[in-house]
């Protein structure tokens, strides 16, 4: 049995990274959905992560952890060998530089590696907020641009997914994971 494959969709909020997440599920894929929506369910992630940005990102790292050691566990049932997470650990870090937070996680999260990452594009034209959402546009883009900061950082290989619907993304980043 080959080594399974830790596929990341990450980008800026209102990119369509969950909507994605629920196609791969229906699809039969092991999935992981986004840690801060779980863990603060209602109210407003970003006002969230800036009343305590190192205490909001430490659980969002402990759960994105989790997950990672869960998918490990779940070798035997994975479709493809593939697993894919709506966002991974390398993500909080992004969110923190946006923030200007000072931490020392990067030094700490160098052993949790990915096969790959896609980083979902932004559309102005479907952009919208949600219970959980309230970042702008203009907040939305620079905070996509620190996670693809981070992972080139970390030395991951990123494929930039162009939009499309559901679909047509799920089917071309099917595509991507069945060259590695």
């Amino acid at each position: 049995m080959s080594k399974l494959k830790k596929i990341v969709l990450t980008g800026g909020p209102s990119s369509g990274k969950t909507s994605i997440i629920k196609n791969l599920k229906k699809l039969g894929f092991l999935c992981f959905d986004e840690v801060a929506r779980e863990l603060f369910f209602g109210t407003s992630v970003l006002n969230s992560f800036k009343t305590n940005p190192l205490l909001f990102s430490k659980k969002i790292i402990n759960k994105r952890i989790d997950h990672y050691l869960i998918s490990e566990n779940n070798t035997s049932n994975t479709k493809r060998n593939l697993c894919f997470f709506d966002r991974g650990i390398h993500d909080s870090i992004a969110y923190l530089n946006y923030m200007k937070a000072k931490n020392d996680y990067e030094k700490r999260l160098k052993r949790f590696n990915y096969s790959l990452i896609f980083l979902i594009e932004l559309n102005k034209n479907f952009f919208k907020n949600d219970i959980n959402r309230s970042e702008s546009f203009d907040q939305s883009k620079s905070i996509h641009n620190e996670i693809e900061l981070i992972y080139k950082k970390f030395n991951f290989e990123i494929i930039k997914v162009p939009w499309m619907n559901i679909e047509k993304r799920t089917n071309f980043i099917l595509d991507k994971c069945k060259l590695i």
